[in-house]
C-alpha cells in the first residue's frame, strides 16, 4: 500500500498510509486545522497554538511505530487491524467543540450556572466529545460513500474503531469477542491503566510548544513494549520490562506537571471564565446552520444536538463576536483583549483529606470568612463586593477515573526470562509504593479579585489572618494552607543593583524561557497585539504543512528576544565604539520596534493598494491614543516613537537627532536591515517556520549573534558618507550568513509558494471576494462604522 508523507515539528518526515489520507482530506477531519490543542493557553505559553490536526497524525504515527515494534517481536498483526487501530488513532478527537476541553466544561458549567439562576427549563444537552466523534464517523461515511469501498473496511471494522476510541462502549465486533485481541484495546484509549499512544503524542508536543522539557523517553517506552498473555485473565496486554516502571511512571508524573503548569495555569482559568461569560452572551443572538442544510439553524451552545451544524463550530467563533455590534460581547472582548482578568490575590492548598471539596464548598468557606470583616472594610474605606471576589479550583491527579487513583497499580510488567509469566503491578508486595509517590491528589484554590490595589492589600492581610483590631474573628478554615505570592516587593537591592527594570519571564518553544522588559509588555497586553494570537503566521501553509499554526504573536515576541540579545553582545563586546553609545532608551526603542513591526498582521495580502508598514504605523498610533497612560508608564517620549515608526519602516523619512548621529546607523540594521535584509526579524522567522514544518535549518543564529560586532566605516562605498557604523560579521562567517537567504530561498520554494498553497490560497481568494458582499466589519469603538472586509484597512 502506498504512503504520504508528512513534515511533522515533533517526529520529522513521518509515512502515513495512502487509507489514512482520504480519511484526512474530509472534511470533518479538516475541521481540526481551526481547533487549538490547548484552547485558552495561548494567553500564558504563546507557543500554544497547535491545533488538534497535528496531534491527531502525530498519535496515528506512534500507533503505528507501536504495531510495528510489536510485529518485530512475533507477534502476530493481522493487516486490517492495524488499519483500524491508526484509523482510532488518527480520528480520536474528531468530535472536540471550539477550543478543545474548554467547550466541553463550558456546556457543563453552563447548565449549573443556568440551575442556579432557577432557570434549568433552559438547560442544554449534555456535551462529550467522545459520542460526537462517533458521531461525526458516521457523518465521513455517509458523505463520502466511497471511502468506505477503497478503504476496504467493512460495518465491523468500523464497529471495531469506535470500540478502540470509546474504551467504555459496549463491545459488539468479532475482534472484541478474541482474547488474543485485547490489547489493541490499549493503544489508543487505554482504559486499564491510561498509558496509551494518544497520551504519549499530547505530552510530548504540548511540553515541547510550551517550552516545557519531557521527563520520560517515549523512544524507550516504544521500543521495550511487548504483547504478553496474561494466564490471570486469560487476555494479552501491552507490558514493559520492570526495570522500565519508573519511566512510565514518568508519563504520569509529566501528565500531572503539564496540568499544574499549563492546562490549569492560575491565569487560564480566569481566562476561561471571561470566554465562558462571552459565548453565553453570544448565544442569545450566533446562530450557526447546517453544513448541508442552511435552514437548519441552531444556537451554538446547542449545536452539538445536530453533528452536520456542529461541523462548522471552530476557534473562530471568536472571531464572530468580534465582528458582531452586541454591546455586551463587546465589552467581555475588551477586557480579554486588553488582560484585564483581575487581580491574583493568592493560592491556596486544600488540605489532602479534603481535595474531593467542589468549588462552591470552597466558595461558601471564603466567602463566609471574609463577609465578618464588612465593618473593618467600611472602616479602612475599602470598596469591595463579595462578587468581585472570584475562586478556581485546580485538582491534579495521574487521570484515573474510580475509587483507584493509582494507574500504576494496573501496569503490566514482564522480566527478561521469558518463561516467567506478565505479572500486574499491584500483585508484587509493596512494589508499587515504594516506587511511586505516596500523595498522588492535589487540590489548590486560586482567588482574584476585581480591585484596586489598596483593596488587594487588605484581602491578602485578611487571608493571612492579620487583623488591625483586636477583636476575635473567625479564622480561614484550617483545611485551607495559604500560600501568598507577594512577590519581592519586600527585598532590597544588593550591592547597588536596581530593581527599575523588572522583566517578565516568558516560555517559547524555540528560545525556551525568554525574559521581557515591563514595559515591552505593556504593550504586549493592549488589544491591538492580542490580536496577533489569531493570526497565523504563514497563512494557508497549514493546509500542507500541519505544523505550520504558529502565530504572529510568537514571531514578534522572538523577534523582540533577538533584539534584546544582540544588544547585549554589542554592548558586552569590545568595539570601536564607547559602550555607553548603546543607552538604555535606545535599545529599549529597538527591542520594541522589533515587537511591533509587524502589527498589522494580515494573513490575505491581495488587497490592492494595502501595504502592511503603513498600516503598522497607523495601529502604533492607536495604542497611543488608546491607551494614554502607556507613554508615561513607559517613558517613552514623541521622539522615541517617531524613532520606532523609523526602525521598523527603513525607507521613510528621518527626522530625528538620532538618524543624523553616524555612530547610530547600525541601529537601521537591526530590525529591518534595508542595506543587506539580514536583520533579526529574518532570524526569526526563518529559524521559527523551519521548525515548525519540520525543515532543517542550514545556518547556526547562536554563531551569528555571538560574530556579530558594531563596526565604524571610515568612508560608506554606498553613499560616500564617513564614520558610518555597521552590523559587520567575521570573514570566516561569510558563509554562515549567506545561509540565511539560502535558507529563506529554500523555504519559499518548498513552503511559501508550494505548488498546493498557490491553488488554496486562489480560493481563499475567490471565498473573501465572494464574502465582501455581505460581510461587515465594525469598529472597536464605535459600532455604527462598518466596512466590508476587503476595504478594513481603510480604518484601521
Amino acid at each position: 500500500m502506498q504512503s504520504k508523507t508528512i513534515n511533522d515539528p515533533i517526529y520529522g518526515a513521518i509515512d502515513l498510509d495512502e487509507r489514512l489520507v482520504k480519511f484526512i482530506d474530509t472534511a470533518p477531519f479538516q475541521r481540526l486545522h481551526h481547533l487549538r490543542q490547548l484552547g485558552m493557553t495561548f494567553s500564558v505559553y504563546p507557543g500554544a497554538s497547535h491545533s488538534r490536526f497535528e496531534h491527531s497524525i502525530g498519535t496515528a504515527h506512534l500507533a503505528g511505530e507501536l504495531l510495528k515494534r510489536f510485529k518485530e517481536c512475533e507477534t502476530k498483526i493481522d493487516e486490517k487491524d492495524a488499519l483500524c487501530v491508526k484509523l482510532a488513532a488518527l480520528l480520536h478527537d474528531l468530535g472536540h467543540g471550539p477550543f478543545s476541553h474548554f467547550w466541553e466544561v463550558m456546556i457543563n458549567t453552563h447548565n449549573e450556572l443556568l440551575a442556579k439562576e432557577g432557570k434549568e427549563c433552559e438547560r442544554v444537552e449534555e456535551f462529550k466529545h467522545e459520542e460526537m466523534t462517533l458521531k461525526l464517523i458516521d457523518v465521513i461515511f455517509k458523505d463520502y460513500p466511497k471511502i468506505q469501498e477503497k478503504t476496504e473496511l467493512t460495518d465491523d471494522d468500523i464497529q471495531f474503531i469506535k470500540e478502540l476510541i470509546v474504551p467504555g462502549m459496549e463491545r459488539s465486533s468479532i475482534r472484541s469477542k478474541d482474547p488474543r485481541k485485547n490489547f489493541y484495546y490499549e493503544i489508543v484509549s487505554n482504559k486499564l491503566n491510561g498509558n496509551d499512544v494518544d497520551k504519549w503524542d499530547y505530552i510530548r508536543r504540548d511540553s515541547h510548544h510550551v517550552g516545557i522539557n519531557t521527563s520520560f523517553e517515549i523512544d524507550r517506552l516504544l521500543k521495550m513494549s511487548r504483547v504478553r498473555f496474561c494466564e490471570e485473565d486469560k487476555l494479552t496486554h501491552i507490558a514493559w520490562p520492570v526495570r522500565e516502571f519508573d519511566n512510565v511512571l514518568q508519563v504520569f508524573e509529566q501528565r500531572k506537571r503539564l496540568h499544574k503548569k499549563v492546562y490549569q495555569h492560575r491565569v487560564t482559568k480566569p481566562v476561561e471564565r471571561l470566554h465562558l461569560d462571552l459565548f453565553r452572551k453570544a448565544n442569545e443572538f450566533l446562530k450557526v446552520h447546517s453544513n448541508k442544510d442552511a435552514q437548519i439553524k441552531l444556537s451554538i451552545l446547542e449545536a452539538h444536538k445536530d453533528p452536520r451544524v456542529f461541523l462548522n463550530m471552530t476557534d473562530s467563533l471568536l472571531y464572530c463576536t468580534k465582528i458582531s455590534s452586541n454591546e455586551d460581547t463587546k465589552k467581555i472582548l475588551s477586557e480579554i483583549q486588553n488582560r484585564r482578568f483581575g487581580r491574583f490575590v493568592c493560592e491556596a492548598n486544600v488540605d489532602k483529606g479534603k481535595c474531593g471539596l467542589n468549588a462552591s464548598k470552597i466558595r461558601e468557606d471564603f466567602i463566609s470568612y471574609l463577609d465578618q470583616f464588612e465593618v473593618e472594610k467600611q472602616e479602612n474605606g475599602v470598596e469591595l463586593k463579595t462578587e468581585d471576589v472570584q475562586f478556581f479550583q485546580r485538582n491534579l491527579d495521574f487521570g484515573m477515573k474510580g475509587p483507584d487513583k493509582n494507574p500504576m497499580n494496573h501496569v503490566y510488567l514482564y522480566s527478561k526470562n521469558t518463561e516467567d509469566p506478565v505479572i500486574i503491578s499491584s500483585q508484587l508486595d509493596g512494589f508499587v509504593r515504594r516506587n511511586t509517590p505516596k500523595e498522588i491528589m492535589e487540590s489548590t484554590i486560586f482567588i482574584f479579585a476585581e480591585c484596586e490595589k489598596r483593596c488587594l492589600k487588605y484581602l491578602r492581610d485578611r487571608f493571612e489572618r492579620r487583623s488591625p483590631t483586636r477583636k476575635k474573628k473567625k479564622l480561614l478554615p484550617q483545611k485551607y494552607q495559604l500560600q501568598l505570592l507577594r512577590g519581592c516587593d519586600n527585598l532590597l537591592p544588593i550591592n547597588g543593583s536596581s530593581n527599575k527594570m523588572p522583566s517578565k519571564t516568558i516560555n517559547e518553544p524555540i528560545h525556551g524561557a525568554i525574559g521581557l522588559d515591563e514595559r515591552l509588555v505593556k504593550f504586549i497586553d493592549t488589544a491591538p497585539f492580542q490580536r496577533f494570537h489569531h493570526v497565523r503566521q504563514l497563512g494557508m501553509t497549514f493546509s500542507v504543512y500541519s505544523g505550520a499554526s504558529h502565530s504572529r504573536f510568537e514571531d514578534s515576541i522572538g523577534a523582540a528576544h533577538l533584539a534584546g540579545e544582540i544588544l547585549k553582545i554589542f554592548k558586552e563586546c569590545e568595539t570601536t565604539l564607547p559602550q555607553s553609545l548603546i543607552n538604555e532608551k535606545d535599545a529599549l526603542c529597538v527591542k520594541l520596534a522589533a515587537l511591533l513591526h509587524d502589527l498589522e498582521g494580515m494573513e490575505c495580502k491581495q488587497v490592492e493598494k494595502f501595504k502592511h508598514e503603513d498600516m503598522t504605523l497607523k495601529l502604533i498610533d492607536v495604542i497611543i491614543e488608546d491607551y494614554p497612560n502607556i507613554l508615561e508608564e513607559t517613558e517613552f517620549t514623541d521622539d522615541d516613537i517617531q524613532f520606532i515608526k523609523e526602525l521598523i519602516v527603513p525607507g521613510m523619512e528621518r527626522s530625528l537627532i538620532r538618524s543624523k548621529d553616524p555612530r547610530k546607523k547600525f541601529y537601521y540594521e537591526i530590525v529591518s536591515n534595508k542595506l543587506n535584509a539580514n536583520d533579526f526579524d529574518k532570524w526569526d522567522y526563518i529559524r521559527r517556520d523551519s521548525h515548525h514544518v519540520g525543515i532543517n535549518n542550514s545556518f547556526e543564529i547562536e554563531r551569528l549573534l555571538k560574530m556579530s560586532r558594531v563596526h565604524k566605516i571610515k568612508k560608506d562605498y554606498l553613499t560616500g558618507k564617513k564614520n558610518l557604523t555597521h552590523i559587520a560579521w567575521p570573514v570566516r562567517e561569510f558563509d554562515n550568513v549567506l545561509q540565511v537567504f539560502e535558507q529563506r530561498k529554500r523555504l519559499h520554494k518548498k513552503v511559501y509558494q508550494h505548488r498546493v498553497i498557490k491553488a488554496i490560497e486562489r480560493l481563499y481568494f475567490d471565498l473573501f471576494r465572494k464574502a465582501n458582499k455581505f460581510l461587515k466589519v465594525h469598529s472597536i469603538k464605535d459600532a455604527h462604522i462598518k466596512l466590508s472586509i476587503l476595504e478594513a484597512h481603510e480604518a484601521h
